[in-house]
């Protein structure tokens, strides 16, 4: 790679980000650039500072978890905590829930020990909440982040409480999170088709479907298919004013 345009691509972009920070064609640019200059200036450690360590913690690096609790008209979506683990257990040891999730029914020990997995990975590649509905856990949110300015939606409801939105709006408020706290310039949703109620979330939330991929994940003893629904920011921007 050329270093002297990757130099220029990289000021160009920081220039364009000190006027607007959430400028997403700015924040890819930038984000090109730093995969090389990063090798490219080794032998330069001002410049490389500037424009390669400075320019990601400032324009390209995961911000700071956002204020919990986060309140939507009818939920409360928090943090997990040790007092949830009988209203999350009653929801993941369904059949009818974990038929296109990629496990079975969980037993409570199962449960537990992905909790303590999660814990002892220091994941920060996701940020999950549970789904609190008049004062009762009915289901868990997160977003995964696939580098800086892209995510990917996964929810989990409690179908007690389908029919009702709740699925919808707590969604919604994690796109927020992710456009608006977040800066993502992309966030996608992964489902397989016969999962008809998360298609229609999709839809309800401005997402496109983008993709079929035929037979292309085993699981459960079978190869499925998968669809692939994404929304912009700047699409999401446009929808919610």
């Amino acid at each position: 790679m050329n270093r002297d345009r990757l130099v220029e691509q990289a000021e160009t972009a920081l220039a364009r980000l000190a006027e607007d920070r959430r400028d997403q064609v700015a924040r890819g640019s930038l984000h090109e650039a730093l995969a090389d200059l990063e090798r490219l200036l080794d032998g330069e450690p001002e410049l490389k500072r500037r424009l390669v360590d400075d320019a990601r913690r400032e324009h390209l690096s995961t911000a700071e978890p956002p204020l919990v609790p986060i309140r939507t008209e009818r939920l409360l979506l928090r943090r997990r905590e040790p007092g949830d683990t009988a209203d999350l257990h009653a929801i993941y040891s369904r059949d009818d829930v974990a038929t296109y999730l990629l496990h079975e029914a969980l037993t409570l020990a199962e449960l537990e020990e992905r909790w303590a997995r999660q814990a002892s990975s220091g994941d920060e590649d996701a940020i999950g909440f549970v789904v609190e509905l008049d004062g009762r856990v009915v289901g868990q949110v997160a977003l995964i982040f696939h580098g800086p300015l892209q995510g990917e939606l996964a929810w989990t409801i409690h179908p007690d409480v389908g029919g009702r939105g709740i699925a919808t709006e707590a969604a919604r408020a994690l796109l927020k999170v992710g456009f608006g706290h977040y800066g993502l310039h992309r966030v996608k949703a992964e489902l397989d088709p016969r999962n008809t109620a998360s298609m229609r979330l999709c839809e309800r939330l401005g997402m496109r479907r983008e993709s079929h991929r035929l037979s292309d994940f085993w699981s459960k003893g079978e190869w499925t298919d998968t669809y692939e629904y994404a929304v912009l920011a700047s699409e999401w921007a446009a929808r919610e004013h």
